[in-house]
């Protein structure tokens, strides 16, 4: 990946930064691309990780993880904001982001997750995250879901909105 800046890199002014480079000039100024798009999204992605966890929430102000469905009482930051369909890999910010397309889970089904991307737990939590957005968005699937096709399905979900100006509908919510 190829990102812009006009720092100098290796004694000269350059417009691009190799990211294969394991310099100094480079790690530094990789780190500040992170860092810009971060900050870009991030009182969004804050907002999304709230309500995320008001999902969570019991009448019992107790967290309920939703991948092995466990409870934990009075712990608040106990469960993690797991992006179901990534950041920019699959679908792009802000429907990446979105609560709809987010999950609270524990610190085991977060790990079991990111160990396993092709595990039951994932597909589970990935089904959950298209039926919401299809509610939400107010979409109906076209064919019950396969297994072997859930990606396509949320970009057809991001398609879908761009299509209908629901995308530029999602940007303004989040302030971009």
């Amino acid at each position: 990946m190829i990102a812009r800046t006009a720092e100098p890199i290796h004694g000269r002014v350059s417009t691009y930064v190799n990211y294969r480079c394991r310099c100094d000039e480079c790690k530094a100024a990789k780190a500040r691309d992170r860092h810009r798009h971060y900050r870009k999204w991030s009182t969004y992605i804050a907002k999304c990780r709230d309500e995320i966890m008001t999902r969570c929430t019991d009448e019992y102000d107790a967290y309920r993880c939703e991948g092995c469905q466990r409870t934990f009482v009075r712990r608040p930051r106990v469960l993690a904001h797991h992006h179901v369909y990534g950041r920019g890999k699959l679908i792009a910010e802000p429907l990446a982001s979105h609560p709809v397309m987010g999950a609270g889970l524990c610190r085991k089904c977060h790990r079991e997750i990111h160990a396993d991307p092709d595990g039951l737990l994932n597909k589970r939590i990935r089904v959950a995250a298209l039926q919401r957005a299809w509610q939400t968005f107010g979409f109906a699937p076209c064919e019950p879901l396969a297994e072997d096709s859930l990606n396509g399905y949320a970009r057809a979900i991001e398609r879908m909105l761009k299509d209908d100006g629901g995308w530029q509908r999602l940007r303004e919510a989040a302030g971009q």
